[in-house]
């Protein structure tokens, strides 16, 4: 039995070991895509009309990120005439405080906008907020906090660094909340998605389509 629990502890580290020698620049993002992080939820926060589609307002934590809890408002528009299994994720920017996103109200212009492209194109469009988390270490933010993070990979070669890791963690959680929204709430299935999004979160939409 002894052999066999130090054969077993053995075997174990050695799995452990392989996994960790095992990411490279070519696997890195989605090694850290499929870390095992268990702290993905969402629940609805608030429900109104706006103009032809009802919002959905969610609060939804899509990772753990080194020592930072990722949360994010995420507003889900349905319109009345939902037809297609596709939706239109669009990632976009934000601010925290105390761990929690700073909430855009019921009269976001913004949210308004994307109801009207719901309606038009009879499918479901959701606005990601809060991507990435910021402001984090001294107050960075954006380019600033990108390149802060950069810099301490290149430092210590640590793969889960680069900010643009957990940004695409945050699109994929997103779908998923979608998905899972949609299926419970509304009994309607999103089999798919387009991704967009501006600036840092242009990178982000396309290493989520490459991934994902």
């Amino acid at each position: 039995m002894k052999h066999f629990f130090l054969s077993s502890i053995a075997i174990f580290f050695s799995i452990i070991l392989f996994a960790q020698n095992d990411v490279t620049p070519s696997t890195a993002l989605q090694h850290y895509l499929h870390n095992g992080d268990t702290h993905f939820k969402w629940e609805i926060k608030d429900s109104y009309d706006v103009g032809e589609a009802k919002a959905y307002a969610l609060l939804l934590t899509s990772q753990k990120w080194r020592e930072h809890v990722w949360t994010h408002q995420l507003t889900v528009l349905v319109p009345k005439e939902n037809k297609h299994d596709g939706a239109l994720l669009f990632i976009t920017g934000g601010s925290i405080k105390n761990g929690l996103p700073n909430w855009n109200g019921r009269d976001d212009k913004f949210n308004k906008q994307m109801a009207e492209i719901a309606t038009t194109n009879q499918a479901i469009v959701a606005v990601l907020r809060q991507t990435p988390n910021q402001p984090l270490y001294d107050d960075l933010t954006e380019d600033a906090l990108i390149s802060f993070t950069l810099h301490n990979f290149k430092k210590d070669n640590d793969y889960s660094w680069p900010l643009l890791f957990p940004m695409v963690k945050s699109a994929v959680s997103a779908m998923t909340a979608v998905q899972q929204l949609a299926s419970q709430q509304l009994q309607h299935p999103v089999n798919r998605f387009v991704v967009s999004g501006a600036s840092k979160r242009g990178w982000t939409t396309w290493l989520t389509g490459a991934n994902d």
